[in-house]
């Protein structure tokens, strides 16, 4: 090898190890840290929270950097805390869902005002595994924040709402979370999507939401709201259960659409299990049961506005019993003030429709479709010991023995 030769092999490791050391050097650029957090034993809110836990977690936020992961032992915590970083925020129950779950919790219990607030710089961060204790609301955003994963979280205690989102949240996934509104004084809703913002592709699966005797357990209201997203999909109500509320599930006239509500429970609320305008929207595999006046109340809260009011919707497959019978209500309900021709494009079919007050109420003068119902027995609506429907509800073809494909079997 000639002189210039090695000279110059020799300035190109010199570069190679200047840019590594420069790489390395540069926070920016560094790998994502496991911070710690317990405030039993030994701990002290000094930088880095990696090898000795930090004491509070609001300082483990603070030296964080995105996509660190920060592990927050079992204990309370009475913090309120902010979140402005995408991190991976986790309990001690990470991983496991909140319903029916009696374990050893992470628990943040602030004395007064919201337990974590979301705030800009932390959309896409994930919160699980955690216990929210106290406080007006568990957790509160209030910038628009996309992609956030809260999951495997309980809320009790609250006095407020369990969740409130101020002002959008777009490909949302609220997953296998538990909301016990015991506690609430506030009408908000116990999980609220607020204002006319952006909620598309919002993913609500695994949850249970009970107990707000004075609100409802899922609120939301705007212009079309939650609907679906080129990049998200269409949003999503499925797997969870809505019980013992003031009203199961509420949905402003014209705030959802395209939206599979799926394979969930409104049942034992005061007044209705599930209410709306929602539009476009698939309403399969769920059980309306034991709710004080409706199961399913189709509305446009008396607005006659064309482009609102529930419109376009597949009722199928659902059990829908028992609902009614403290306010002399019925299993369905079709408004009859919404805008000419509406109400008469949801159609009901593949459902077993039995042991209601009423089977289905109309009041208007449309022609309403729900053939092929079982209305329980095996001779159709309006004949002894079957629900009752209007006389403007078609129910001329109808099935003699219960849906298969609904999730309960009414002659076992």
């Amino acid at each position: 090898m000639s002189t210039l030769g090695g000279l110059g092999m020799k300035a190109r490791l010199v570069g190679l190890v200047a840019a590594w050391l420069f790489a390395v050097a540069v926070p920016g650029v560094a790998h994502a840290a496991t911070r710690l957090v317990n405030n039993s034993g030994t701990c002290v809110d000094v930088t880095p929270c990696t090898v000795v836990p930090c004491c509070t977690i609001q300082f483990a936020i603070g030296v964080s950097i995105n996509n660190d992961v920060i592990n927050v032992a079992a204990g309370t915590y009475g913090e309120n805390v902010t979140l402005n970083k995408n991190v991976f925020l986790r309990g001690a129950q990470f991983n496991i869902p909140a319903c029916d779950r009696v374990d050893t919790e992470t628990i943040i219990a602030p004395t007064s005002g919201v337990g974590l607030t979301l705030v800009t710089g932390s959309a896409s961060a994930t919160i699980d595994g955690f216990t929210f204790s106290g406080g007006t609301r568990g957790i509160g955003a209030v910038d628009s924040l996309s992609r956030l994963k809260i999951q495997n979280n309980r809320f009790v205690g609250f006095t407020d709402s369990g969740a409130f989102f101020a002002a959008g949240a777009p490909a949302m996934d609220f997953f296998a979370n538990s909301i016990d509104g015991s506690s609430a004084s506030g009408v908000t809703g116990l999980f609220h999507l607020d204002g006319n913002n952006d909620y598309d592709a919002l993913e609500f699966r695994d949850s249970c939401v009970f107990n707000g005797t004075g609100t409802c357990g899922f609120f939301v209201d705007g212009d079309h709201n939650v609907g679906n997203s080129v990049d998200g999909g269409n949003p999503a109500i499925e797997d969870s259960r809505f019980e013992n509320n003031s009203i199961g599930a509420c949905f402003g006239s014209q705030s959802v659409d395209q939206m599979s509500i799926a394979r969930n429970t409104f049942s034992d609320n005061a007044i209705d299990g599930l209410q709306g305008g929602m539009q476009n929207s698939s309403i399969d595999g769920n059980t309306m049961s034991g709710n004080g006046r409706y199961g399913l109340l189709l509305t446009s809260f008396g607005n006659s506005n064309p482009a609102t009011g529930a419109q376009d919707n597949d009722i199928t497959n659902n059990c829908i019993s028992g609902n009614g019978l403290a306010d002399s209500g019925a299993g369905i309900f079709y408004s009859d003030a919404q805008a000419a021709g509406t109400i008469a494009t949801n159609v009901a079919s593949g459902n077993n429709i039995y042991g209601n007050f009423a089977g289905a109420v109309y009041d208007g003068g449309e022609t309403i479709d729900a053939q092929g119902n079982w209305w329980g027995c095996a001779t159709g609506a309006n004949t002894a010991t079957c629900d009752t429907a209007s006389a403007t509800i078609d129910t001329s073809s109808f099935l003699t023995d219960p849906s298969v494909d609904a999730p309960c079997d009414p002659l076992a």
